[in-house]
């Protein structure tokens, strides 16, 4: 008989508690039972807003969870609402945005405040001078 190594043996029982968490799982997605059976805000498919959105609307049927403040939805509930919602017609793209209407500028023969307020998106105020609000002390 060969002789056991201990490092072997000491690694044994993680072995079999990997082996019997691994059997667990893929138990768990062959009968289509896979995670949680509720979903909160931070968990649901569609994000936060959209979560906080249809349970306000009551579009989603929600309660509350036993602590009193998490917001709880059926898992079944959420999936058959979202199914549901693929034949829906989608949104109207919107409009791209308009270009501003400004003359052309030589941007090289601007200070370094007159650019400071184009790059900002607003007009440089004019003349050499300009005034500077009093200091605070």
């Amino acid at each position: 008989m060969a002789p056991v190594d201990p490092l072997v043996e000491a690694f044994r029982p993680f072995a079999a508690a990997l082996l019997a968490a691994f059997r667990e799982e893929t138990a768990k997605h062959a009968t289509g039972d896979e995670g949680l059976r509720y979903y909160d805000r931070k968990t649901f498919p569609w994000g936060e807003r959209a979560f906080e959105r249809l349970t306000g609307q009551g579009k989603l049927r929600s309660f509350k969870a036993p602590d009193g403040k998490t917001i709880l939805v059926l898992r079944d509930e959420a999936h058959a609402f979202i199914e549901a919602q693929e034949g829906a017609r989608p949104r109207a793209p919107r409009p791209p945005p308009q270009a501003r209407d400004l003359a052309a500028v030589d941007v090289n023969a601007l200070s370094p405040a007159e650019a400071h307020e184009r790059a900002m998106g607003r007009e440089p105020k004019q003349g050499p001078n300009t005034q500077r609000s009093p200091r605070r002390r």
